[in-house]
């Protein structure tokens, strides 16, 4: 029980991810989730030196990248790109040492969701699990071994929750806090624009909390921040500061900007560029035939019902567990991962709900708890409304991505983990053992059935790889073999999902 809880444990669990997330980094060939766009987007950012650019045809098809809210991972992957470049290595071992990045970044984002647990009142033992559980989704480590700005969003993000959570329960104005909290949610802003869906809740609830406390406590409080003795923690706080002054910044120039001159925050290619730099991003030219060939639908209730019942939630469910990769030719070859890890998620997640909603009143004494789920069920819904708009008026449920919604899943796990730890409680302490004992088994189960890379390795083959011969070839091999020997046969379990 004790070793379940300590903190060897959390660095192990954060360690074998960031394990899982590499052998997809070295082995796996162009991941699907546009990580060709991404190389080609780090690729024009690599030819200037700010990420303030003009752009033209001959950038090729990147679709906007001049005024797009989403271009901080392009451009910070821009420059290890150069000293690959400079250092001559060869395309595969660039396309590798990118990928890297991007594991650390979403293994950083682990370590805040632990953190994250622990300030929302889960134990260590609770907080391990919750970590445990967000960490073997098939598709965050599949993600996370590929370029997608869906990394560097998920570290961005879980560090504004839980800086955002620990402001909400301080008894005074705490201008460090403040300064982290516009720092890397303005950041995360310019990382990708869907974040302007997750943080306004937040930054609401931090305002209506600490606005009482200003009168009284902000001129302390700016003073005792930087007012120190010691030369290093003062530079620090000073560097701090400039940071959060330049994020906000990068957020007034991309967002603002656009407001004043297309008159959305968002604007469309089209509305900043000619029509043939936008025809050349493939995406942009499908969902303009698409918009062609279709009559909009005026969206409604029923419509959005309809929308939601037979379409969004069914795929949501398929694509959380969606993989597969670009080989040879742009052939695609993608996989739903085994069917008994399926069943198993299509199982669970009524069961996390339910014990989410639990949360809502066994949480009550948890101050943020509930912001963070206003937040969370915000964002969900921003999301549902995007998408619904999309279908209405292209008639196809064109981007809707089980990736999109990993970035609220430690708020979701962290409460529902937490509320299964407060009803073994009530079981008295002989119950805790036993429950701590059955999670274990029960992620192993989970983790040989499809959780972690198991999902990959199993649906991998010699299209999936980036060589066919050699020791890493070979490993490959072997590994997938061993997990079509785990995972129960897809002749004795059904995925209710498909």
């Amino acid at each position: 029980m004790r070793i379940l809880g300590s903190v060897p444990m959390t660095i192990a669990v954060v360690v074998v991810f960031a394990l899982q997330a590499t052998w997809v980094a070295v082995s796996a060939r162009f991941v699907m989730y546009d990580e060709q766009y991404h190389l080609a987007a780090i690729k024009v950012f690599s030819t200037r030196w700010t990420p303030f650019i003009h752009q033209s045809a001959a950038d090729g098809p990147v679709g906007d990248i001049e005024r797009y809210g989403s271009y901080l991972y392009h451009y910070l992957l821009s420059f290890p790109y150069r000293a690959a470049r400079a250092l001559e290595l060869s395309d595969g071992t660039t396309l590798v040492a990118l990928r890297l990045v991007s594991v650390l970044a979403v293994s950083g984002a682990l370590v805040y969701a632990w953190r994250l647990f622990r300030e929302l009142g889960a134990g260590p033992v609770t907080a391990n699990i919750a970590l445990t559980v967000v960490a073997m989704m098939p598709l965050t480590v599949f993600l996370a071994g590929a370029l997608n700005y869906d990394n560097l969003l998920a570290l961005l993000a879980t560090a504004f929750l839980y800086y955002g959570l620990k402001l909400y329960k301080a008894d005074r104005v705490d201008v460090g806090l403040w300064l982290k909290v516009i720092l890397v949610g303005g950041l995360a802003a310019v990382t990708k624009y869907t974040f302007l869906a997750l943080a306004p809740v937040v930054v609401g609830g931090l305002i209506v909390r600490q606005a009482p406390m200003l009168p009284s406590g902000l001129r302390s409080s700016v003073r005792e921040f930087f007012m120190v003795r010691r030369r290093g923690v003062a530079v620090a706080r000073a560097l701090l500061a400039l940071g959060a002054v330049l994020a906000c910044g990068l957020v007034v120039e991309r967002y603002g900007l656009n407001l004043l001159r297309y008159g959305t925050p968002i604007p469309s290619c089209r509305a900043v560029h000619p029509a043939d730099i936008c025809a050349l991003d493939p995406v942009l030219a499908r969902n303009y035939g698409l918009a062609l060939a279709h009559v909009p639908v005026p969206p409604s209730l029923s419509g959005a019902v309809t929308y939601l019942t037979y379409q969004w939630i069914p795929l949501m469910l398929k694509l959380l567990t969606y993989i597969g990769i670009v080989g040879v030719d742009s052939a695609r070859s993608t996989s739903y991962g085994p069917p008994v890890f399926g069943a198993l998620l299509a199982w669970s997640v009524p069961v996390v709900l339910g014990l989410v909603a639990l949360a809502t009143t066994v949480l009550r004494r948890v101050r943020g708890a509930r912001l963070l789920l206003a937040a969370a069920g915000v964002y969900t819904l921003v999301l549902f409304l995007w998408n619904y708009s999309d279908y209405a008026k292209l008639g196809q449920p064109v981007g809707v991505q089980g990736r999109y919604v990993l970035v609220i899943l430690p708020i979701i796990v962290g409460l529902a983990c937490i509320a299964m730890a407060q009803l073994i409680g009530m079981g008295g302490a002989s119950a805790r053992p036993k429950a701590a004992v059955g999670a274990v088994v029960a992620i192993a189960f989970v983790l040989s059935q499809g959780g972690g890379v198991t999902s990959y390795l199993w649906a991998g083959n010699a299209a999936w790889w980036r060589t066919d011969s050699g020791v890493r070839y070979a490993v490959a091999s072997q590994a997938s073999q061993l997990a079509g020997e785990l995972v129960i046969s897809d002749k004795l379990v059904r995925d209710p999902r498909l």
